[in-house]
């Protein structure tokens, strides 16, 4: 149930920015929102999915590959923390330097 409702979050965060970066780039209240768009992604993000790799990386391996697991996991929770966020980061910079 919790991943459903972290899903449903990132969902809804994800499909709201792009429908208002749709809006006139004059349009401070849509500028607001993208960013508080952000904030819930990263809220449903943190309530279901970025805590999973410490939970599968410590139950399902065996002892003897329980520290090769979590060194594996978290690599790829690192990557996947700092790439999901960069497009979105990018594109809101690059549209108040440029007033899109």
């Amino acid at each position: 149930m919790l991943f459903h409702i972290s899903g449903f979050l990132e969902t809804a965060a994800l499909m709201t920015m792009g429908g208002l970066g749709t809006a006139d780039s004059s349009n401070t209240a849509a500028k607001e929102g993208i960013v508080a768009m952000l904030l819930l992604y990263s809220f449903g993000w943190s309530l279901a999915w970025a805590p999973l790799v410490y939970v599968l990386g410590a139950e399902l391996p065996s002892a003897g590959l329980r520290e090769m697991t979590l060194r594996i996991a978290y690599t790829v929770k690192l990557v996947t923390e700092y790439a999901t966020p960069l497009p979105t980061y990018s594109a809101i910079d690059i549209s108040m330097k440029t007033d899109m």
